[in-house]
């Protein structure tokens, strides 16, 4: 099939035929349209338009010759950020956390994005971000007493066991602050991945006290005690997930209900592993033995649910059957692995994922294409396909996350002293478009993956150097300008646990990479 253009140019019509071909396979149709485009819109985009058998399947597609590519491959010469940049993300970073020392975190200082005003304490983001700042600060006596807040935060915010809006207080989505009331308008409820990952960023403050040899304050602060209420905060949100964890909830973006959301499963299982070395260690043997057998059931749901398989043999995971290519994906992998060998950052499927992902918003934003033409490496990840809020435009925060898991996986190839597996390649072969020679031992592989991961940083630094490293939620898809809210709290986060996925404190060379 050809694509033909009628021409009008003085009464007479004259048909030309484009030099390139419509014929391409369903299975390698890029999706070149958005949401509700028809054949006339199509066209006037200079893509091809022919009907599919299957709904997942784009009417509206590049030809086979101009299918937008961005290679991922990159020698990097040094970090993607200097010492500087980074001190002014953790900066931004911090004013957002324990604001007015009430404990909470507001998702952002904005009060008026295109989803109204950020100014709440989102119960993922707060849990999400407190975890990053254990992760990459000194146990200081300032971040001591910011985890403390928090924990009274939380025990605030949740006093109550149900929330006006009729759910659980466990699993509201979000709190005014400074007050800890429950958000009563209209959102997308129940929020359910909100248990495990506050009873995760509370386990690393109470295994830190443990340490310490405070373990009174984990009793006095409420956080496992057998005399408390419901045995604790943590216990209390660990319980959660053993009764409802198969229920119905939203998506990570708040916008459809699933029973098998990849993000929230991925959660519930490291939760509950988490939660029961953290019993065991507290002489709670009988709790232990029930969340270890139960996260043996989420994984059992997660390999049903989730993994996918395409025609080229490519191994993925996908977020739900309601939505399938979602970087809720890769922010699961960058968060919920426990390096236990389930879904690790260098098995195929997780770097079949990347591929899928890089490769669908590589040709959804004309933002990717015009930065590779220009030079700039790497690729930005928006949330999923179709999506249409504020635009539907490249997020920071998956970007991040997609660099951190690369990182983590080249960090696993080095450690391993097997040859690299042949599945391994053929992923990295796509994910990095080189040829299979390239990622064929570990060594060699490694640095390949190092490689992208700082040219997706460097895509990253190079829009965030106009804003002054003020970070904001989204990127603008056909201009690469800041978009929606700004400085947007997981978007720090997630830049920050990306870097330090990467150096783990080593010093790097520094350097800046500029481009005509």
């Amino acid at each position: 099939m050809a694509k033909l253009f009628v021409l009008s140019l003085l009464g007479l019509h004259v048909t030309l035929v484009a030099s390139h071909t419509c014929t391409v396979p369903e299975a390698k149709r890029t999706d070149c349209g958005y949401v509700g485009i028809n054949e006339d819109e199509c066209v006037k985009k200079n893509c091809c338009w022919e009907a599919a058998q299957s709904s997942d399947t784009p009417w509206c597609f590049f030809s086979a010759e101009e299918t937008p590519a961005c290679p991922l491959a990159f020698k990097s010469k040094g970090s993607p950020f200097d010492k500087g940049e980074m001190e002014t993300f953790r900066s931004l970073f911090l004013t957002n956390i324990d604001v007015n020392k009430s404990g909470a975190v507001v998702a952002s200082p904005d009060p008026d994005t295109p989803g109204g005003s950020y100014y709440f304490d989102w119960s993922r983001d707060e849990a999400l971000t407190m975890m990053t700042l254990f992760k990459t600060s000194e146990f200081t006596p300032d971040i001591d007493q910011t985890f403390r807040r928090y924990s009274l935060w939380v025990a605030k915010v949740l006093k109550d066991s149900e929330s006006p809006t009729g759910v659980n207080m466990r699993i509201e989505v979000k709190f005014n602050v400074p007050e800890g009331t429950a958000f009563t308008g209209p959102w997308c409820r129940p929020q359910t991945d909100a248990p495990p990952l506050r009873a995760q960023a509370l386990m690393l403050y109470a295994e830190k006290l443990i340490s310490l040899g405070r373990e009174s304050e984990v009793s006095d602060l409420g956080l496992w005690d057998d005399s408390a209420p419901h045995g604790g905060l943590i216990k209390y949100n660990l319980e959660w997930i053993m009764e409802s964890w198969k229920s119905e909830g939203c998506d990570l973006w708040e916008e459809v209900r699933n029973k098998a959301f990849f993000w929230n499963s991925m959660h519930f299982r490291a939760a509950l592993i988490r939660g029961a070395a953290f019993a065991r260690s507290r002489g709670d043997e009988g709790s232990a033995e029930r969340y270890e057998k139960e996260a043996l059931q989420v994984q059992a749901a997660i390999e049903a649910d989730h993994f996918r398989e395409e025609a080229d043999g490519t191994l993925w995971v996908a977020e739900a059957d309601n939505r399938d290519k979602d970087a809720a994906v890769p922010l699961a992998f960058a968060t919920a692995d426990l390096e236990d060998g389930f879904l690790s950052a260098s098995s195929p499927r997780v770097l079949g994922s990347l591929a899928v992902l890089s490769e669908l918003f590589c040709s959804t934003f004309r933002i990717n294409q015009e930065d590779t033409k220009n030079g700039v490496p790497g690729v930005m990840l928006g949330r999923y396909r179709g999506d249409v809020y504020a635009g539907g435009n490249p997020w920071i925060i998956g970007t991040a996350a997609m660099a951190q898991v690369m990182y983590r996986a080249a960090k696993e190839l080095r450690a391993s002293a097997k040859k690299v597996d042949p599945a391994v390649v053929s992923a990295l072969t796509r994910l990095l478009s080189v040829e299979a020679r390239a990622v064929s031992d570990n060594r060699a592989a490694a640095t390949a993956l190092e490689g992208a991961a700082d040219g997706i940083l460097l895509r990253v630094r190079y829009h965030a150097e106009g804003l002054q490293w003020h970070l904001p939620e989204q990127f603008d898809r056909e201009s690469g300008m800041g978009k929606s809210a700004k400085d947007l709290t997981w978007s720090f986060a997630t830049v920050l646990d990306a870097m330090a996925e990467r150096g783990e404190g080593e010093e790097k060379t520094q350097y800046f990479l500029r481009f005509a």
